[in-house]
């Protein structure tokens, strides 16, 4: 459904596929395959041996996609656009699979002035955790709260405690959510779903 949805989701005209190391190469490459467009992928420094690229590919400056797993606070797809940027690469979206909607990354990227798609954002996540009774209504007043104060490095309790307490089972279930072919219909509603699927969500 992954793939899928990010081939759905490209512009018309779009010439090249790129990925944002390591996360989003995967997705890159097999975006790039089913669509039968070049690909390349953007670390996060130049490298400092070789040919010391921080860019690895061939280079092209048209109408480009900028392809990452997760959107956070946008630090490494901003680093990848800026190299893209830099080379003249004209990039025209960025897709994730899912974005935390800090409010801080919104504000950022507009800044930014690029365009950015997800398949599966925070709050869509939230509304299937309630609809499925996932997380109490108190649970999900305390994930909103995280989300609107987040800070990058917060080490706070309080922070900590949201965090282990319920993104497990929300990473869990937005894994669910992107890798079903029919998600509305096949959200798990049994507990010990999160127990059995948690190793499968490294991406979130």
């Amino acid at each position: 459904m992954v793939i899928e949805s990010f081939c759905e989701l490209l512009p018309k005209g779009t010439q090249q596929v790129a990925g944002v190391a390591t996360a989003g190469i995967p997705w890159a490459s097999w975006v790039a395959q089913t669509m039968n467009l070049p690909m390349l992928y953007v670390r996060p420094s130049t490298k400092e041996h070789g040919q010391t690229n921080q860019i690895e590919g061939r280079l092209i400056t048209e109408e480009t996609v900028l392809i990452e797993d997760l959107l956070s606070t946008g630090d490494s797809s901003l680093r990848a656009l800026d190299a893209l940027r830099d080379e003249d690469v004209f990039v025209t979206n960025i897709f994730a699979i899912f974005s935390y909607q800090f409010p801080s990354t919104i504000k950022t990227l507009h800044e930014y002035e690029i365009k950015t798609s997800t398949i599966v954002e925070f709050g869509d996540l939230l509304a299937y955790a309630k609809e499925y009774n996932h997380l109490s209504e108190e649970e999900i007043r305390d994930v909103l709260e995280w989300q609107k104060i987040h800070k990058v490095g917060e080490r706070s309790f309080y922070f900590r405690a949201v965090y282990f307490l319920y993104f497990r089972r929300l990473r869990t279930l937005a894994y669910a959510i992107c890798t079903q072919d029919s998600c509305h219909n096949r959200i798990p509603k049994d507990e010990n779903f999160f127990d059995r699927h948690d190793s499968m969500c490294v991406i979130f």
